[in-house]
């Protein structure tokens, strides 16, 4: 799904993503790439809290789930589910979630020490303190603690990705699946394998896109026009603006120009679009957040797979398309962020309170 931007990120950003109810955070600068939820290989040598492995890029990457590590009680994997990769030393871990929400400045808000009575005493605790934003208790993992990785490959390469029988609690994680559901999860699997073969035969031409959803309707966006993904806090209306901008919201302290991409699309006004999420993009210095319905996906494309003219778009869709792609059976639209970004329209200038 979402790959991490070529940039160096400042240690004090932290990812918030949630397990169930529960909600987490690890430094923005670890995480290498969120994804869905591939099909995994068993490995009856690993712990029981690493629910699996699985091929990405050429490397093997084992799948741990925070909730078995801390010996709480987990729920069933969903197709639903997403994994966030994320970089320890020189080798990678990714830990099973429900849904990855946006990155925040920890220095901005208290924390407090984490009762370690509330953690597994005969394990390394992988919680050390406790983060109070907007309301929300957010657990700060310590990714150090999590697994010592070096004995996990380890044991993964006397494998050999031999697919073992799995445990009764395994077995119940991955049970509920349906035919179809599985065949989705298979897809997952074998594209990530393609990708690293892709990786392997050196092809640069290889780009990355999230797919987004904007009024039912799917659009590409180049992942190194985002800076990031966030969803929208206490968007603030403004007066006497142009019908493309939604509003504004304040984004770690910064004011954050929200243009509806609908109206710019389709020349119509979403009257939903408090409830969606942004996508913040950078041209130069210029930064302003798309307002879109949710983030669906991230892919990979060669760039010849791209059609330079657009096809069966509207007038409206057409100057801001630069190009379309065929992506599960439809044709969508790549949205040029330069064009977009180049409009004089954009900047709104207010005041917001936190």
């Amino acid at each position: 799904m979402f790959k991490a931007m070529e940039k160096k990120v400042d240690s004090s950003f932290y990812l918030i993503f949630s397990i169930n109810d529960s909600r987490y955070s690890i430094p923005a600068d670890k995480v290498v790439e969120i994804l869905w939820f591939p099909e995994l290989t068993f490995i009856s040598s690993l712990p029981e809290f690493l629910i699996g492995v699985f091929n990405f890029r050429g490397e093997i990457i084992p799948v741990l789930d925070i909730n078995l590590r801390q010996d709480f009680q987990t729920h069933q994997c969903s197709v639903n589910d997403k994994i966030i990769v994320i970089q320890m030393n020189d080798k990678k871990l990714a830990l099973r979630i429900t849904m990855a929400h946006e990155v925040i400045n920890i220095e901005n808000f208290d924390m407090i020490p984490y009762e370690k009575n509330h953690q597994n005493q005969t394990s390394v605790p992988i919680i050390s303190r406790i983060i109070k934003y907007n309301n929300e208790i957010i657990q700060k993992v310590d990714i150090e603690n999590l697994v010592p990785l070096e004995i996990v490959l380890e044991s993964v390469e006397d494998n050999k990705l031999s697919s073992d029988k799995t445990t009764p609690l395994l077995n119940k994680l991955f049970s509920e699946f349906s035919k179809d559901e599985l065949s989705v999860l298979k897809k997952r699997k074998e594209s990530y394998l393609k990708e690293a073969d892709k990786v392997q035969e050196g092809l640069t031409s290889l780009i990355s896109i999230a797919i987004v959803m904007i009024e039912g309707e799917n659009f590409g966006i180049d992942l190194r026009d985002i800076v990031e993904f966030s969803e929208i806090h206490s968007l603030t209306n403004v007066p006497c603006t142009p019908e493309h901008i939604a509003g504004c919201m304040n984004l770690r302290g910064d004011i954050l120009t929200l243009l509806d991409m609908n109206y710019l699309l389709k020349s119509k006004t979403n009257t939903k679009a408090a409830m969606g999420k942004v996508v913040v993009v950078k041209k130069d210095e210029l930064i302003v957040g798309l307002v879109v319905d949710e983030l669906l996906d991230v892919i990979y494309v060669d760039k010849k797979q791209f059609l330079i003219s657009p096809l069966m778009v509207t007038e409206s869709e057409s100057e801001l398309i630069k190009e379309t792609y065929f992506y599960q059976n439809q044709t969508i639209g790549i949205l040029d962020i330069d064009r977009l970004c180049g409009r004089e329209d954009l900047i709104v200038n207010v005041s917001l309170q936190d």
